[in-house]
Formats: structure tokens, sequence, C-alpha cells
């Protein structure tokens, strides 16, 4: 058995360009002057809708599928509350620059996000669409 097999390759490759596509929106939107609650928000809605995609079909080769769309958003959605409290702490208690929090941030999210979209991407795997 490989120590990394190709799909958890593909699951990284996949991770690394969600976690650039997050930290250019907050670091950016930070520089712009935008705060991180909306930055947040903004990061769900599209790190969210690029991941789904490309796991799905990228990383587990699966159909995409709106049912399948809905509950990985679902899941993902209960890790907003817990990445704007991480950022808080982060960014205004301990007081890191966006450039170290966002980035902080988004390691501390990957195991979360991978459990969700291995579960939503092959959830239903067999039923008709």
């Amino acid at each position: 058995m490989q120590a990394l097999d190709n799909r958890k390759l593909r699951y990284l490759l996949g991770a690394g360009l969600c976690a650039a596509i997050n930290n250019v929106i907050l670091i950016g939107g930070d520089a712009l002057g935008f705060g991180y609650v909306g930055l947040s928000v903004t990061c769900f809605l599209v790190t969210g809708t690029f991941a789904y995609a490309f796991h799905a079909r990228f990383t587990f080769r699966q159909d995409l599928r709106w049912k399948s769309y809905l509950l990985y958003m679902f899941g993902i959605f209960f890790g907003l509350p817990v990445s704007v409290a991480l950022m808080h702490v982060l960014y205004d208690m301990v007081g890191l620059p966006m450039w170290i929090a966002a980035p902080t941030l988004t390691v501390l999210m990957v195991v979360y996000n991978y459990a969700v979209t291995k579960l939503a991407t092959t959830f239903n795997r067999g039923a008709r669409r």
C-alpha cells in the first residue's frame, strides 16, 4: 500500500488551490479594507463551490449533482462560524497580521473540509439522477 495514494495527492492539489483562493480573498480583501466576517462568507461561497466541483470531478471521480453540492455546502457551512471565531482569535485577539492569520486558519480547516468533501461526493453513489 502506498503511503500517499493518487486520490490523496489529488485531494492535496485541490486543497492547495482552495487555500490559495481563500488566502487571496482574505489577504487581498483585508488590504482593501474589508472586514474578515464578510470576507469569510465570500470565501465560503467562492471556495466552497470551487472545492465541490474540483473534488467531485477530479479527486473522487464523481458526477456533479445538486444534492451532493447542497450536502457539501451544508457540511462546510458549519465550519464557517468556527472559521470566523478562529480568525477573531488569530487576528483580533492575538494580533497576527492577515498574511499570517489567513494561512494559519486555512491549515486548521483542511482536515474538517476533507471529511465533509469525502462524505458529500461519495454520498448515494449508486443512485440514479
